[in-house]
Protein backbone atom coordinates (compact mmCIF):
# COMPACT_ATOMS: atom_id res chain seq x y z
CA UNK A 1 0.00 0.00 0.00
CA UNK A 2 0.53 3.73 -0.55
CA UNK A 3 0.77 6.30 1.80
CA UNK A 4 -0.39 9.36 0.25
CA UNK A 5 0.93 11.69 2.55
CA UNK A 6 4.37 10.33 2.70
CA UNK A 7 5.06 9.29 -0.76
CA UNK A 8 6.11 11.12 -3.70
CA UNK A 9 5.11 10.10 -7.56
CA UNK A 10 4.87 6.70 -8.38
CA UNK A 11 4.93 5.03 -11.63
CA UNK A 12 1.66 3.09 -11.49
CA UNK A 13 1.09 -0.01 -14.48
CA UNK A 14 -1.30 -2.33 -14.31
CA UNK A 15 -1.88 -5.07 -17.42
CA UNK A 16 -5.11 -7.13 -18.29
CA UNK A 17 -5.02 -9.82 -20.32
CA UNK A 18 -7.43 -12.77 -20.87
CA UNK A 19 -6.28 -14.89 -18.44
CA UNK A 20 -4.66 -12.14 -15.70
CA UNK A 21 -4.18 -8.73 -13.95
CA UNK A 22 -1.26 -7.42 -12.80
CA UNK A 23 -0.47 -4.36 -10.74
CA UNK A 24 3.11 -2.89 -10.88
CA UNK A 25 4.63 0.09 -8.39
CA UNK A 26 7.61 1.35 -9.78
CA UNK A 27 7.95 -1.67 -12.35
CA UNK A 28 7.41 -4.23 -9.63
CA UNK A 29 4.82 -6.43 -9.20
CA UNK A 30 2.72 -5.81 -6.22
CA UNK A 31 -0.21 -7.67 -6.87
CA UNK A 32 -1.49 -10.45 -9.49
CA UNK A 33 -4.72 -12.76 -10.14
CA UNK A 34 -6.32 -14.79 -12.25
CA UNK A 35 -8.63 -12.32 -14.41
CA UNK A 36 -11.11 -13.37 -17.69
CA UNK A 37 -10.40 -9.91 -19.40
CA UNK A 38 -12.62 -7.08 -20.63
CA UNK A 39 -15.49 -7.12 -23.03
CA UNK A 40 -14.79 -3.59 -24.74
CA UNK A 41 -18.44 -4.59 -26.45
CA UNK A 42 -20.43 -1.07 -26.87
CA UNK A 43 -18.00 0.75 -24.73
CA UNK A 44 -17.95 4.24 -26.18
CA UNK A 45 -16.92 5.87 -23.59
CA UNK A 46 -13.83 5.39 -20.38
CA UNK A 47 -13.75 7.68 -17.68
CA UNK A 48 -10.40 8.13 -15.29
CA UNK A 49 -10.56 9.14 -11.71
CA UNK A 50 -14.38 9.60 -11.60
CA UNK A 51 -17.58 7.35 -11.89
CA UNK A 52 -19.54 10.19 -13.98
CA UNK A 53 -21.61 10.70 -16.66
CA UNK A 54 -22.55 6.48 -15.95
CA UNK A 55 -21.74 5.91 -12.68
CA UNK A 56 -23.04 8.45 -10.19
CA UNK A 57 -24.36 6.40 -7.49
CA UNK A 58 -21.69 6.36 -4.44
CA UNK A 59 -21.35 10.30 -5.20
CA UNK A 60 -17.90 9.95 -7.08
CA UNK A 61 -17.87 12.58 -9.03
CA UNK A 62 -13.86 13.65 -9.30
CA UNK A 63 -10.96 12.13 -8.23
CA UNK A 64 -8.24 14.80 -5.90
CA UNK A 65 -5.29 12.61 -7.27
CA UNK A 66 -2.45 13.77 -9.78
CA UNK A 67 -1.85 12.25 -13.12
CA UNK A 68 1.12 13.36 -14.93
CA UNK A 69 0.59 10.73 -17.97
CA UNK A 70 -1.99 8.36 -18.72
CA UNK A 71 -0.98 5.61 -21.80
CA UNK A 72 -2.73 2.92 -23.02
CA UNK A 73 -2.10 -0.22 -24.64
CA UNK A 74 -3.73 -2.73 -26.68
CA UNK A 75 -1.70 -5.59 -25.41
CA UNK A 76 -0.67 -6.68 -21.98
CA UNK A 77 3.21 -5.31 -21.44
CA UNK A 78 5.12 -7.33 -19.84
CA UNK A 79 6.71 -6.90 -16.77
CA UNK A 80 10.85 -5.41 -18.78
CA UNK A 81 8.42 -3.91 -21.05
CA UNK A 82 6.86 -2.05 -18.18
CA UNK A 83 10.47 -1.12 -16.64
CA UNK A 84 11.64 0.32 -19.78
CA UNK A 85 8.96 2.51 -20.28
CA UNK A 86 9.63 3.66 -16.64
CA UNK A 87 13.23 3.80 -16.82
CA UNK A 88 12.88 6.08 -20.16
CA UNK A 89 10.18 8.36 -18.73
CA UNK A 90 7.78 7.70 -21.53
Amino acid sequence: ALDPTTTGWVHLAFTISGTECVVYFDGEVVAQGDFTGVDWTGCDLLSIGSGAPRFTEWGHGFDLSFIDELRLYNKALTQQEIQDIRQAGL
